[in-house]
C-alpha cells in the first residue's frame, strides 16, 4: 500500500506587523515616527527649495533675445510658389524673438513672432496648406476660422 508524502515542517515567518488596534507605543522604537526626525526632513527640503530659488536664474520679460529671420525668410522663399510677406518696415521698437520654418507634407509654414515696446507680442503665421481651417484653429488656440484675407494680392 502506498505511503502518504511526507508533511514538511511548518515555517516560521517573522514579520513586524501591527496588529488590529495596537498603538503606536506597542510598536518598537526603531519604527516609531519621531517628531524631531519629521521637522529636520521639513527643515531640510524647505532649504533645498529656498537655495534653488537662490541660485536659478529667473526669466525677466525686460531681457529679449531678438532673433534674426533671415535664415527662414530665405528657406521659405526657396520653396516654389510659397509668398513670403512681411511688415516692412516693422514698426519703431518691434523685435523678431521667435521664428520657425517647416516645409512639412502638408505644405509649408513660416512663423516669426514680435514683441512689441509695451510687451505685447503679435505673431506672423504663413502657410500654403490645403487645410486653412486647420492650421487656423492650430495657431490660434481653437479659434474660429471665418474668412481668407489675401495680403498684396
Amino acid at each position: 500500500m502506498p505511503s502518504a508524502p511526507p508533511t514538511p515542517p511548518p515555517v516560521k515567518v517573522s514579520m513586524h506587523v501591527r496588529p488590529p488596534g495596537a498603538d503606536e507605543e506597542s510598536l518598537p522604537r526603531s519604527l516609531r515616527p519621531s517628531r524631531r526626525s519629521l521637522v529636520v526632513w521639513a527643515v531640510a527640503i524647505l532649504a533645498v527649495a529656498v537655495g534653488l530659488l537662490i541660485a536659478l536664474p529667473t526669466p525677466r520679460a525686460d531681457k529679449v533675445i531678438p532673433v534674426d529671420p533671415s535664415s527662414a525668410i530665405e528657406q521659405a522663399t526657396a520653396v516654389p510658389g510659397f509668398a513670403v510677406y512681411l511688415p516692412e518696415p516693422l514698426p519703431q521698437g518691434w523685435q523678431p524673438n521667435s521664428v520657425r520654418f517647416q516645409n512639412t507634407n502638408a505644405g509649408p509654414q513660416l512663423h516669426i513672432g514680435y514683441l512689441a515696446p509695451d510687451g505685447g507680442y503679435a505673431g506672423l503665421e504663413e502657410a500654403h496648406l490645403a487645410n486653412t481651417r486647420l492650421f487656423v484653429a492650430m495657431r490660434s488656440a481653437g479659434n474660429v476660422f471665418r474668412d481668407v484675407r489675401t495680403i498684396n494680392g
